[in-house]
């Protein structure tokens, strides 16, 4: 099976136009959303979402908490729509992400913060959908229909309009200029799909396997292992780097796999310590970095890039990876058993 003709590998390489369209589509939105933002001068931000989208509101939390300094949560809406908890969103910023809209679980989440005089911002791929009609404030993908059950082209342009709020709220030029460059960097991920193919071989009879990171990456540390088992069927659990030294390290044994994502940042020197700790106890990892001083057994190369655009170019290899072991496998990535598109939960 040819992963080149699968629908989620065209849409892993759309992924460039994309995340421009994304920019494009929303600066005026973006502009004015700032300067309502800044009026209501919000003491924290609740994000709700599921799956990949949830992973996309991980790389918001850090860049708000790091750039902006306002702290971000992320929503457990259960609270809300089985237990009919009466949460306190009162000058919050809550904001609810899905890529079709219709979480009927987010969307409670966002009337309940407009009950609580709260401002409310949805992302999603749809502007017709129920999440973009409900909040105050709508971003849009623009990313084009998404066929692939497989989310790729949606979660980059998630990642980059949460980003755009931090950035176009606090003019951090850094970040700014880093989002800008964000689609030349996903289009330099995307040339490195020998490597990924060869570690998709390496990975094919893996058996345990674990994914680390830590830092702006964790978002994507989190979506590998949720496109590695959708798409392969693989037994994956994802840690941030500094957490799997509190117990989980005592599970490995040598017949564990091991995928470090490790963009040479002020992170580095833990992943340089995980590395020497893993070899130790004769586990193989598979490693994607920018950094020239770390080496492993496999190596999949992250193009240049900075701390906040180093997402941009981890998902699209990682997304890769798993579009090329599924078919490997002789899977098929775009209809995994038991799943559909759109995932309705309350």
């Amino acid at each position: 099976m040819d992963y080149k003709n699968t629908l989620m590998y065209r849409e892993i390489s759309e992924q460039p136009a994309a995340l421009k369209s994304a920019a494009a589509a929303n600066a005026a939105t973006l502009k004015e959303l700032a300067k309502a933002i800044k009026i209501f001068a919000p003491v924290g931000a609740y994000l709700a979402a599921r799956g990949t989208s949830d992973h996309a509101c991980v790389y918001f939390k850090y860049l708000s908490e790091t750039v902006w300094g306002l702290p971000a949560a992320s929503a457990a809406p259960s609270a809300i729509t089985l237990y009919g908890g009466k949460l306190d969103l009162t000058k919050q910023l809550v904001i609810a992400v899905s890529q079709s809209g219709k979480a009927a679980d987010a969307l409670e989440v966002i009337r309940r913060g407009k009950a609580c005089g709260a401002l409310t911002v949805s992302v999603t791929n749809d502007k017709t959908s129920p999440l973009a009609r409900e909040a105050d404030y709508h971003l849009f993908c623009a990313a084009g229909e998404e066929k692939s059950v497989a989310a790729t082209k949606t979660f980059t342009t998630e990642l980059l309009l949460l980003g755009l709020i931090v950035a176009s709220v606090t003019g951090d030029r850094e970040l700014s200029a880093e989002l800008a460059a964000a689609g030349d960097v996903c289009a330099a991920a995307l040339k490195t799909e020998s490597a990924v193919t060869a570690a998709a071989e390496y990975l094919k009879s893996a058996g345990d396997c674990y994914v680390l990171g830590r830092g702006f990456v964790y978002s994507t540390v989190l979506e590998t292992s949720l496109k590695l088992q959708e798409t392969c069927y693989m037994r994956l659990k994802s840690y941030s780097t500094s957490d799997f030294v509190h117990g989980p390290f005592a599970a490995l044994d040598s017949g564990a796999r091991v995928l470090l994502i490790a963009p040479d940042d002020e992170s580095k020197p833990d992943s340089a310590a995980m590395l020497k700790r893993l070899s130790a106890v004769g586990v193989d990892t598979v490693l994607l970095t920018d950094a020239k001083d770390l080496t492993a057994k496999t190596v999949l190369p992250l193009p240049e890039c900075g701390r906040y655009n180093a997402v941009f170019g981890a998902a699209p290899v990682i997304q890769l990876l798993a579009c090329s072991l599924s078919c490997l496998k002789g899977i098929g990535p775009d209809a995994p058993r038991g799943l559909n598109k759109v995932t309705v939960t309350k």
